[in-house]
């Protein structure tokens, strides 16, 4: 996977990541459960989750990992897998936070 990726993806991989993002580690456990993301963002869970839904099966069509599951523990290892790759292939950084700040500041969660 080459392309960039759109904005909206980029926050919403960034939003689960930016524990991660910010440590600068590969502690892929400090990333945020999806009711902490979607408080953040403002969104219900119900869209959060959709939207993570759509990102998954969109990497899963590049062959990245096993992303397209169902629930409780493949919903997890599917979120650690787009999430390193997004992070081990520089499709989202540091620099994709302001995306998360924004966004939270719309929210009104800054």
């Amino acid at each position: 996977m080459t392309k960039p990726l759109p904005e909206d993806v980029r926050l919403v991989l960034a939003a689960i990541a930016q524990e991660v993002l910010e440590s600068g580690t590969q502690d892929y456990s400090l990333m945020l459960k999806n009711q902490e993301v979607a408080e953040q963002l403002g969104w219900t869970k119900k869209r959060f989750d959709h939207k993570l839904d759509g990102i998954c099966k969109y990497f899963a069509s590049f062959g990245v990992g096993n992303t397209v599951g169902a629930k409780d523990l493949a919903a997890s290892n599917r979120r650690i897998k787009v999430i390193q790759h997004a992070i081990e292939a520089k499709l989202i950084t540091r620099a994709d936070l302001k995306l998360v700040r924004q966004a939270q500041q719309q929210a009104g969660n800054a």
